[in-house]
């Protein structure tokens, strides 16, 4: 099938030139929006863990423009009218974010998959730091409902203290995301 290909990143514009300079760090997990004018149809990409985006979009005029994910951050261009009229074609777009304010915005997850009395369960637990700044010493508190028997994860960790496991994640940088899993236990003895 012929496609148009639009790839790029997004990138922390340290040095306030709106150009991808070398030494600019780039920043995941970013939605990046691709609207079709003719058709009005939305698709979206996300930046991945090295800041960079690709997709696969058919012919036609789109407007681009990326989602800023919290207040701590303003785009160099809101978005960016591109024309692909050719059946098989590829664009560059970078897009620079340059930071408001110096701090930490941290973000976390948690899931797990369907819960069954007497069975084995695996949590993931994601974080992101939407920030400008490296947050130092990070560490995430979980507590876990007693009915449940934490027997490892693929980080360290202490606890139960209070309830409270705590996972120390150390410095999470500007723009970077990351996960970890926890292995439980739902006890034989709880009503469902």
């Amino acid at each position: 099938k012929f496609k148009n290909v639009f790839y790029g990143c997004i990138y922390d514009d340290s040095d306030i030139d709106c150009t991808l300079d070398l030494g600019e760090n780039t920043l995941s997990s970013w939605i990046i929006e691709f609207k079709h004018l003719g058709t009005g149809s939305i698709t979206y990409s996300t930046t991945d863990a090295t800041g960079f985006y690709s997709v696969d979009l058919d012919t036609g005029d789109y407007v681009i423009k990326p989602i800023v994910p919290n207040g701590l951050w303003s785009p160099c261009m809101d978005s960016v009218l591109v024309s692909s009229a050719n059946l098989v074609n590829s664009d560059t777009i970078h897009f620079g974010a340059q930071a408001l304010a110096q701090c930490p915005h941290l973000n976390v997850d948690i899931s797990t998959p369907i819960l069954r009395r007497c069975s084995s369960a695996v949590y993931t637990v994601n974080y992101c730091n939407g920030g400008t700044t490296d947050e130092q010493n990070a560490y995430i508190e979980v507590e876990f409902d007693t009915t449940l028997y934490i027997s490892g994860a693929s980080i360290p960790f202490t606890g139960p203290v209070n309830g409270i496991y705590t996972f120390n994640i150390g410095t999470i940088q500007a723009g970077a995301c990351g996960y970890f899993t926890v292995d439980a236990t739902v006890s034989c003895h709880v009503a469902m």
